[in-house]
């Protein structure tokens, strides 16, 4: 199967994928990445922001997925 990209940039992002390349650097340690928001979430575990947080106990995350997952505990205790 066939994928089609638009813009442009997903196809050069969707490439990397290929090349392996990785031209996004951590600014702490410098590990690299293909893709900027991925080094931008990596950032977050250094400098210990936790942007997202839950509105029921006040439990902060690092990435959406992460509060997403925990909010199921909330859930399945009604």
């Amino acid at each position: 199967m066939r994928e089609i990209f638009h813009p442009e940039d997903r196809l050069k992002t969707h490439q990397s994928v290929h090349t392996g390349e990785r031209p996004f650097s951590c600014k702490i340690c410098g590990k690299m990445f293909s893709r900027q928001d991925n080094c931008m979430r990596h950032e977050r575990f250094h400098s210990g922001l936790r942007p997202y947080s839950c509105g029921q106990c006040g439990k902060s995350f690092t990435v959406l997925g992460n509060l997403k997952i925990h909010q199921e505990i909330h859930l399945q205790g009604r």
